[in-house]
């Protein structure tokens, strides 16, 4: 994980899967940025986003001027997810511990409101692709529970689809997860 004190210009440009916390940027940050995470503590400059296709940013932005300098041709600003504020949280702590910095001791001290004060920058078609691979995630899940269980065995599919998607990856692994306790699904 990079950590850096200020980040100038464009030197987040072509980020592919890099995670980054920053207490400042200049000038087009983000420009072109294509996977990754970057989280902003400070002030943007102008232009913020141009080109993004990819990756989620995270800025702090108390005084809303965030809306006024972002390039709003390939990217939506958007409130934080619950998971993106854990998530952000637990990268902001990781920060602090490794850096000392105060300001992210700050944000931390008063989390609640200051959670509140963040915008997330998401790339449209980014967000496309991540809608689409849950539909197919979820589709996919629900074929294996009916492939594992059998329709007729009283579990129904749906029971498979409030579990986190990433930890179901194959068939077998969707039957460890749904298989009635002590039953065994191949006799």
């Amino acid at each position: 994980m990079t950590r850096l004190s200020k980040l100038h210009l464009k030197a987040q440009d072509s980020v592919h899967a890099a995670t980054a916390v920053v207490e400042g940027v200049g000038d087009h940050a983000c420009e072109y940025m294509t996977g990754g995470r970057v989280v902003v503590l400070g002030p943007t400059g102008r232009n913020f986003g141009a080109g993004m296709s990819g990756g989620v940013a995270y800025v702090h932005d108390p005084e809303g001027r965030l809306a006024g300098v972002y390039n709003s041709e390939m990217v939506d600003l958007e409130p934080l997810s619950p998971t993106d504020r854990a998530w952000l949280r637990d990268r902001i702590a990781l920060h602090h511990e490794e850096t000392g910095s105060a300001v992210a001791r700050e944000i931390l001290a008063d989390w609640v409101s200051a959670s509140d004060q963040f915008v997330t920058v998401m790339p449209r078609d980014y967000r496309r692709v991540l809608e689409a691979t849950e539909v197919c995630i979820a589709d996919e899940l629900a074929g294996a529970a009916d492939l594992v269980m059998g329709k007729d065995r009283g579990i129904p599919a749906a029971v498979v689809r409030g579990v986190d998607p990433r930890w179901l990856r194959t068939a077998s692994v969707a039957a460890e997860i749904i298989r009635p306790p002590g039953e065994d699904l191949f006799r």
